[in-house]
């Protein structure tokens, strides 16, 4: 049974991380994060390092490899939309 809930626990943080590389690639793409909350992000990172700290406490590596690659890719995707975070430029009017 402890084998099940360490498979369960790779193929969820294999969603999330997934769901975080498409905004990943979108931002990239657009070159723009304007759409995203930088509050709700930083949260979130915030949020998978003080559950990593807590995890590492367990010893369980599935947990710990899982939270390790989820909050490296929160990190990637804030500092992008930090980049990115630029207001759109004003399209000059024609006459």
């Amino acid at each position: 049974m402890n084998n099940f809930f360490n498979y369960a626990s790779i193929i969820a943080y294999t969603i999330f991380t997934i769901g975080i590389i498409f905004q990943i690639r979108k931002t990239l793409q657009l070159k723009s994060s304007r759409d995203i909350a930088i509050a709700e992000i930083i949260l979130r990172v915030t949020a998978s390092t003080l559950l990593l700290v807590k995890l590492i406490s367990t010893h369980d590596i599935f947990l710990i490899i899982g939270q390790t690659t989820l909050v490296c890719a929160l990190i990637v995707d804030t500092t992008l939309i930090l980049i990115y975070n630029k207001p759109f430029k004003k399209r000059k009017s024609q006459i």
